[in-house]
């Protein structure tokens, strides 16, 4: 399975790849909106695991993006956002959210 982890935060996204990983999952990192969107429109993922606060272009747009060219594609919202607008939305755009509460740092 091949995950792409788009997350602007350096240690949250090295720490969930490196767990992803150890688990023998292939996992890829883009760390702004742009490049998660540009590797998600050219390689074939399996999941996207997604933050919606990006640089260069937000997260539910990436979703959006997404969603319009690799309509089966499994994307994961995780985001410390708690709008609920911005969660129907993602509903609507075909995503899952999950927790934020991921402790990250420790070996």
């Amino acid at each position: 399975m091949r995950i792409l982890i788009v997350e602007d935060e350096q240690d949250l996204a090295i720490a969930l790849a490196r767990g992803l990983r150890r688990q023998g999952y292939a996992v890829d990192i883009a760390s702004t909106g742009e490049e998660g969107w540009e590797k998600g429109e050219v390689h074939d993922y399996d999941l996207v695991i997604l933050d919606l606060n990006l640089p260069e272009m937000d997260g539910l747009e990436v979703c959006r993006r997404l969603r319009a060219s690799k309509p089966d594609l499994l994307i994961l919202i995780l985001t410390a956002r708690s709008r609920l607008e911005d969660k129907v939305t993602g509903l609507d755009l075909g995503a899952v959210f999950g927790s934020t509460s991921i402790r990250y740092g420790a070996n």
